[in-house]
């Protein structure tokens, strides 16, 4: 990777308190998938009790027909699943919650993506604030 990097760290959390579904948590925005298409040559650290559980080899294009940007090598979070080579984006449903998902990646694609989360979270606050 090119030029200056910037790392940001993503939740998981169950949603609402004390469910069983989870969601990521990062910047006071909730989701439910985490693409790897922003953080392409970047890297992935999911951190489970504060150490280091896995990791990605890459986040790189993969795929011999319609190559897409995935995660590569996640091979704990996806044990025994043939898919763990390459995914095109994580579930909440793929990780406990209190897993920590530290990403890092070129510091404009981590702008980008954080402001998108900005913009979503602004959107559910104001969907909260209208009732719905």
């Amino acid at each position: 990777m090119d030029g200056a990097t910037k790392s940001f760290e993503v939740s998981v959390i169950a949603y609402p308190a004390g469910s069983v579904d989870l969601m990521f948590l990062c910047d006071g925005a909730r989701f439910k998938r985490l693409p790897a298409t922003p953080f392409i040559d970047g890297s992935l650290v999911v951190l489970r009790g504060g150490t280091e559980f896995d990791r990605t080899k890459r986040i790189a294009e993969y795929g011999t027909h319609g190559a897409s940007t995935c995660f590569c090598g996640l091979d704990k979070v996806f044990a025994c699943q043939v898919f763990a080579h390459g995914v095109m984006s994580l579930a909440p449903a793929n990780f406990r919650e209190g897993d920590l998902l530290v990403i890092e990646a070129a510091a404009a694609e981590v702008d980008e993506f954080r402001d998108q989360l900005t913009g979503y979270r602004r959107a559910q606050q104001a969907q909260r604030d209208s009732g719905n």
